[in-house]
């Protein structure tokens, strides 16, 4: 049976231990593990020089969420897809608040697009220390396009920071 460990320990393989832009093979393999369907050789193409999200038929998606998604179903074994904008299924649990994260959930933080839009940003916990506010953690789509490996977060941040950076909720693995 697959451990929150094991999820951990293959979400910062996926950083290859820092950072890593998938390849068009491996985004194909992100989306149709998620249960959507994949970019197309003309939207991967775009992707390869894109700074943030993957075009997919003409749309700006952001795949954050759908790399989480994949990390849970291949290498968790849980039943879960993308869909409505959010992880879904008997695998998981969505949790309004911030309070009992652990390694292997899935946190979400606010924050906004170029235009002043609401986005919401999913990531992998692959560590947490509430007494000492620090979070680590595997993120798709951050930074330049690519899956990074995170040692630097505050759990709770303050400020013109708090509500973007905090999480206001978590997917908890139900194994």
């Amino acid at each position: 049976m697959t451990t929150r460990l094991d999820i951990v320990d293959w979400a910062i393989w996926e950083s290859n231990f820092g950072s890593w832009k998938p390849t068009d093979s491996e985004m194909v393999e992100i989306f149709e593990a998620a249960s959507l369907s994949p970019p197309t050789v003309n939207d991967l193409k775009k992707f390869r020089t894109a700074t943030g999200n993957v075009p997919v038929n003409g749309k700006s998606i952001a795949w954050c969420g759908i790399f989480t998604t994949y990390l849970l179903k291949k290498w968790g074994k849980l039943d879960v897809k993308w869909a409505g904008g959010g992880i879904v299924g008997s695998g998981v649990n969505k949790t309004w608040d911030n309070k009992g994260m652990k390694p292997g959930d899935v946190a979400v933080v606010r924050g906004k697009d170029k235009n002043g839009g609401p986005v919401h940003h999913h990531f992998i916990i692959t560590k947490i220390d509430y007494t000492n506010n620090i979070m680590h953690s595997v993120d798709g789509n951050s930074t330049n396009n690519c899956i990074v490996w995170h040692t630097d977060k505050k759990i709770y941040y303050s400020g013109a920071d708090k509500n973007i950076y905090t999480p206001y909720c978590h997917y908890k693995l139900k194994i």
